[in-house]
């Protein structure tokens, strides 16, 4: 989609834009406030790659339904659909977890339990 930030929600959203985008944060992206940091402190300004929140139009921005009705809500205008993908939802990691747990209340040792923790907080992160 194409997201257009009115200049009225620019004030108002400042502190936490809505839409951050993945990129380079270049040295003239950096607020006065990073700049005389640098400055006080003899850094030196290196680019570098992470979530850039920004007040900038979003052009073929990539979202789900959930957080385009937010944007909109939020009043963010929509000024193009490029494309929609349709997906199932579904508790796929279910049986595994409901297994990991299953098998940590059952083991006879400190190391099978903490394994099967382990293994739970690796599937699901």
């Amino acid at each position: 989609v194409d997201l257009q930030y009115p200049d009225g929600l620019r004030d108002a959203h400042t502190d936490c834009p809505l839409a951050v985008e993945g990129g380079v944060v270049r040295e003239d992206q950096l607020s006065l406030v990073n700049g005389e940091f640098l400055g006080r402190n003899g850094d030196r300004f290196g680019p570098s790659t992470g979530l850039v929140p920004d007040l900038h139009h979003k052009s073929e921005y990539v979202c789900s339904l959930r957080d385009l009705r937010l944007f909109l809500g939020h009043g963010l205008g929509l000024t193009a659909v490029h494309g929609v993908l349709a997906a199932d939802r579904s508790d796929f990691v279910a049986g595994c977890v409901g297994f990991g747990s299953s098998r940590r209340q059952e083991a006879s040792s400190d190391f099978e339990g903490d394994f099967f923790k382990l293994l739970n907080n690796a599937v699901c992160g």
